[in-house]
């Protein structure tokens, strides 16, 4: 759960994956779930857990309180949408390639912890000045 520059964590993780025998995408969504179910990040998974009467509004105040829960996480704009009554798409903009897979992580451990039923869809990742990665929930 350490910062590296951008060059370094690309290569971390590349690394991993060989050494671990493991799909980039599974070893990126390790993290998200780190956060919120070790007994050592039980104060990250508080505050993230009340941050919400239920899964959605927890999803709509996600950034902010991630920000409480880790001041120096580095975290992406996030931008809720209502596609249906039960279907949303969060777009994340960042410049780190993968950060999509690691809110997956995050997300299926909180939906967990809210005692919802929620499927979660990568939408994949488009580059332009940053990355745009869609997660239906």
């Amino acid at each position: 759960m350490m910062v590296f520059d951008t060059p370094i964590t690309i290569r971390i993780v590349a690394c991993a994956t060989k050494v671990l025998n493991v799909g980039r995408a599974d070893l990126l969504q390790n993290p998200g779930t780190y956060l919120v179910s070790q007994p050592t990040q039980q104060a990250v998974r508080r505050l993230l857990r009340f941050g919400g009467v239920d899964f959605v509004y927890f999803l709509d105040d996600l950034h902010d309180r991630a920000r409480l829960a880790v001041p120096d996480l580095f975290l992406p704009k996030l931008e809720l949408r209502k596609r249906t009554v039960n279907q949303f798409s969060l777009t994340i903009r960042s410049d780190l390639l993968g950060f999509g897979r690691v809110l997956i992580g995050l997300l299926t451990a909180m939906a967990d912890d809210h005692g919802a039923l929620v499927m979660l869809e990568y939408g994949g990742c488009q580059e332009r000045r940053g990355i745009d990665c869609n997660c239906a929930a």
